[in-house]
């Protein structure tokens, strides 16, 4: 583990109704996928293994999770379907039952059950198949290949299905031989297992794995796996939860947040989940070698800790810790973590005289001086701490990893001479030059993203491996000539044009240059085996033939016409989504190709001259080819044009197909336009936006209905206009008021001690969001006609009439009794707060009173009264205005979202979170500093013409180069400058919202406002 990156950045997770046990949130037995989890992929999920048993993950439930990286591309896109329809069929299903019931959205939530999916709320229970609804709701099936064929010229469609490797095996209309010896044997054990587990034969489903047939069964939140040959119906079912293990770590005094942490943890052997003999216990646990009691409060006072003196690497991490000294009592103890802790001292380290390792990110640990102090260190990870100088590492001579991501550092010549060094990672810094890492034997790994300035030239290595370069506005690959040994390189959201350098890479392996401006494979390379070219400038594959060894290609996004002329023999694996492939033509001069990808192109019929004899998998989805293609023979499960042209595919997708005409253009521009108005009169997009959309969708209409040109390719490109139209659409959405976003002006009391941890953030998952329940204990305060009511890390506003009678004399008694004196504070202390509330609410101390352990002031025209011992007084640099973005970068980092997302007003912060908000207090009085001093909205005129990205992100270095030195000696200015400045480039920039003047003009009156002042 210490050789590789510490921090890994995960996916984009967006806000869903849907979660899955197992995946965002822990099982009722304990299990959650971790990057140690061992895993075996099946056609339709994953079996995992957990305590001696194993769960089975179905692809869809990994869809829209950091976990989606594990779903087989072939599978990957039936599974995102299945996942939108369930996502979808839930949305639907929730919003009648809302209304039907006049309950409040949030009211309910998803979850899974031994009878099947279901609804939950105000504690009752609906299973999905029994909620009917008016509108046609379109469900989803796991066990069939979505194969939905839109025949839109017609104004009609029809749903046909294709099997995929998930068996049926209780269904005798599909083929299955009643005869057969063995379909009677699964067909009995299937019907045991129902029987014995009382569950709905339905709900049981059989696949196949490596080892042979098997059953995937519900058990209360998750699902289980059997196999067939296991089922023995003379016998009682085993329970796959039988944990006798976890008792007996009981007996020996640990408690279940330990436990749960041992049963993961890394040992010479598995944990022994059904051994119940204590000595034998002790034995096990004496061998454990690496235990993460992290995110537990106070994990070094938990009991039993001292039966595993021989941990060798110990996490303990994102809790607050306030006595480290447990830690000696490991005396094997080679890696400690931890991050976010608070822990400022490092001194403790001279007494583990065994540290090899020591992880303190996210500690605001800005001087790392102390570090020169422990020379036999070989992993230091410091990421997150706004670090600039790095000098001490030189005195690290042993050190073999490093993480120093998210950091200031410019300057790296400290790593000069670390000639141990094997892997580095230094992303999100303001490095430009690499000087320092060339010439390192042992160095593997480098990671150097977000370097806007890097100067990848500079760097000359021997004996790297694998290097990542997203987001540096590189031009080129040229640096794989001084790197004879890489073998994998990371380059995506650049400025790439061409990929001819690569002819010189000898033995390099694996290429991701998404996002890039690439318009040709104009190179020859004889060891590339996966290649990701995603959303570049393709227009065609025909030099494919000379990348001989590539397996794996990734080309969606492109505006590829057809398949490579010329014949491969390696390729396994092609996606081509999202280009403009018309014809299967040239698909046999790929020899080995298994699984094809091909949705979102304009494919308008599956004959081939020559039968295709080697593709498995086809996805062909949202083309163009016509209904009778694509119908299933009676008795079938594979459409005719499929089968009489691919004679060995035996699942894929070919959902959505329609067919392409001049009047299938003109009747999408009008319903676009249509949708655009709805859209507009909703609120969900700004009247500009809706505005400048509808006229381009109107052009398109224009266009094809008086153009006389109406050939094939004329609707080809006016159809690809509207779909980019629909992704601005979509990408301009925003979240209408809500009866919650009228509350914005409720104040949250910053101070209540039960919200303010500093060394925690949690993450609501959305069971736990919905199972919010009105408890007046949790009241923070009374604002107008509600209350404020704490809710994990946020509060919630509750108004007055949604209460019952009873709730709200709750509310009364706990008001009233909090308001009772409990403690008597010494004057100091009192002083301390009463400066704190004063910095808070920007009024003058002598405003504020003392009374009976309260204290009383106006904020805003309205009294308010604090508790004194609800009031905790946060830790406050003299930079009040750098408190607070610190404090609101973190919660934008957890809650996934960005800055400019997040409201700012009255003492807290407002986040919106589906058809609510959620208010977190405020910690930092700099929140008021920090209102005051942002930078206004500068718009950016619209110009027509050319945008030449080159030229504006020029000017972009010029000035944060101008900014470092004309505000040198106001850094919180600085900050936002700089913020601005790359917002700009990654953003505005981005989106080509104007030409290169347009640019140009906003620059210019960015720096005449807000630098040159």
């Amino acid at each position: 583990k210490n050789e590789e990156k510490p921090k890994v950045e995960e996916p984009v997770v967006r806000p869903s109704v849907l979660s899955f046990a197992g995946v965002q949130f822990e099982t009722s037995d304990g299990f959650i996928l971790s990057d140690e989890s061992i895993i075996t992929p099946t056609s339709t999920g994953i079996l995992v293994v957990h305590s001696g048993h194993q769960h089975f993950i179905f692809y869809k439930q990994l869809v829209n999770s950091k976990w989606e990286k594990l779903i087989p591309y072939q599978y990957l896109n039936k599974a995102k379907d299945e996942y939108a329809e369930l996502e979808k069929e839930v949305n639907d299903k929730i919003n009648y039952l809302s209304k039907k019931n006049n309950i409040a959205k949030d009211k309910f939530s998803y979850v899974i059950t031994s009878n099947g999916d279901a609804i939950s709320y105000n504690g009752k229970m609906e299973l999905l198949k029994d909620i009917n609804i008016k509108e046609n709701i379109e469900t989803n099936n796991s066990n069939t290949l979505d194969t939905e064929v839109n025949n839109n010229s017609n104004n009609n469609s029809s749903n046909n299905s294709a099997t995929t490797n998930t068996e049926k095996p209780n269904n005798s209309a599909e083929g299955k031989n009643e005869n057969s010896v063995e379909e009677r044997e699964i067909e009995e054990k299937i019907d045991y297992v129902a029987k014995q587990l009382n569950i709905d034969k339905s709900s049981i489903k059989l696949i196949k794995t490596a080892e042979g047939k098997a059953v995937v069964y519900p058990h209360g939140d998750h699902s289980h796996t059997i196999l067939i040959k296991d089922i023995d119906t003379s016998k009682p079912l085993a329970d796959p939860h039988s944990n006798s293990g976890a008792e007996t770590l009981k007996k020996l005094g640990f408690d279940d947040d330990i436990i749960h942490d041992i049963q993961h943890a890394s040992a010479d052997t598995d944990f022994p989940a059904h051994e119940t003999n204590v000595e034998r216990m002790k034995e096990w646990l004496k061998t454990v070698k690496y235990l993460n009691i992290g995110q537990n409060k106070d994990p070094l006072k938990r009991n039993g800790l001292d039966l595993m003196p021989n941990i060798e690497v110990l996490g303990i991490g994102y809790t607050s810790i306030d006595d480290i000294t447990p830690v000696y009592k490991f005396k094997k103890l080679k890696q400690l973590y931890v991050s976010r802790t608070g822990i400022k001292d490092y001194s403790f380290i001279k007494n583990i005289p065994t540290l090899e390792g020591i992880d303190f990110s996210e500690n605001d640990i800005q001087d790392i001086s102390f570090l020169k102090d422990y020379p036999n260190l070989k992993l230091v990870s410091a990421a997150g701490n706004n670090i600039e100088n790095i000098d001490v590492l030189k005195n690290l001579t042993n050190l073999e990893s490093v993480n120093l991501d998210n950091n200031k550092i410019k300057d790296i010549s400290a790593l000069q001479d670390l000639n141990h060094l094997r892997a580095v990672s230094l992303e999100n810094n303001n490095i430009t030059k690499l000087d320092a890492l060339s010439s390192k034997n042992e160095l593997e790994r480098l990671f150097l993203s977000n370097n806007s300035g890097l100067e990848l030239a500079t760097l000359k290595n021997d004996s790297l491996e694998q290097l990542t370069v997203n987001n540096t506005n590189i031009r080129d690959l040229s640096v794989v000539s001084n790197l004879p040994k890489l073998k994998k390189i990371v380059a995506n959201d650049n400025k790439i044009t061409t990929l001819s350098h690569l002819k010189n890479a000898k033995v390099l392996e694996s290429v991701e240059v998404n996002n890039n401006k690439i318009d040709s494979l104009d190179f020859e390379n004889s060891t590339i085996t996966s290649l990701e070219i995603k959303n570049n400038k393709l227009e065609e594959i025909n030099n494919i033939n000379k990348l001989s060894a590539l397996e794996n290609l990734d080309a969606s996004g492109n505006k590829i016409s057809e398949f490579p002329s010329n014949k491969q023999n390696k390729l396994i694996n092609l996606t081509v989504n999202n280009n403009v492939i018309r014809t299967m033509e040239n698909v046999n001069n790929l020899t080995a190709l298994k699984y094809l990808t091909m949705s979102n192109n304009y494919v308008s019929t599956l004959a081939l001259k020559e039968k295709n004899k080697t593709l498995e998998y086809l996805d062909i989805s949202h083309n163009t080819v016509p209904k009778e293609e694509l119908e299933i023979p009676s008795g079938g499960n594979i459409p005719k044009g499929i089968m009489s042209n691919f004679e060995k595919v035996e699942g894929g997708d070919i959902k959505e197909n329609y067919t392409l005409s001049a009047d299938y253009i003109t009747e999408q521009a009008e319903k676009l336009q249509e949708e655009i108005l709805k859209l507009k009169d909703e609120k969900k997009l700004a009247p500009e936006v809706a505005d400048e959309l509808k006229q381009k969708a109107r052009i398109i209409y224009l266009d094809m209905s008086y153009s006389v040109d109406q050939s094939r390719n004329k609707q080809i490109d006016l159809e690809k206009q509207l779909s980019e139209i629909r992704k601005q659409v979509k990408d301009n959405l925003v979240t209408p008021t809500t009866e919650d976003t009228n509350k914005e002006t409720s104040v949250t009391e910053p101070s209540n001690s039960e919200v303010n941890h500093d060394s925690e953030t949690h993450n609501h998952t959305e069971t736990e969001e919905h199972d919010f329940v009105f408890d007046a204990n949790n009241i923070v305060s009374e604002e107008g006609d509600g209350y404020i009511v704490k809710h994990g890390d946020h509060n919630h506003f509750v108004k007055k009439s949604d209460l019952s009678a009873k709730q709200l004399e709750e509310a009364k008694e706990f008001l009233a009794k909090k308001g009772e004196p409990t403690t008597t504070e010494d004057k100091a202390t009192i002083d301390s707060k009463k400066n704190y509330i004063s910095l808070f609410y920007g009024i003058n101390e002598r405003d504020i009173t003392v009374d009976n352990n309260t204290l009383v002031f106006n904020y805003n025209g309205v009294p308010k009264r604090l508790v004194l011992s609800d009031i905790t007084v946060p830790v406050m640099s003299s930079d009040l205005e750098g408190d607070f973005e610190k404090e609101i970068t973190a919660l934008a980092s957890s809650m996934n979202t960005t800055v400019e997302h997040i409201q700012v007003q009255d003492g807290q912060m407002i986040v919106n979170h589906g058809d609510h908000n959620h208010y977190y207090p405020i910690k930092s009085p700099g929140w008021r500093l920090y209102n005051q001093n942002k930078i206004p909205y500068i718009d950016i005129p619209k110009v027509n013409g050319n945008i030449d990205e080159a030229v504006v992100n020029s000017r972009l270095t010029e000035l944060e180069n101008k900014a470092q030195t004309v505000l040198a000696n106001n850094p919180a200015k600085l900050r936002k400058v700089l913020n601005w400045l790359n917002n700009f480039r990654e953003v505005s920039l981005a989106w080509h919202v104007t030409a290169t003047d347009g640019y140009l003009q906003a620059l210019d009156k960015f720096e005449k406002t807000q630098i040159d002042i």
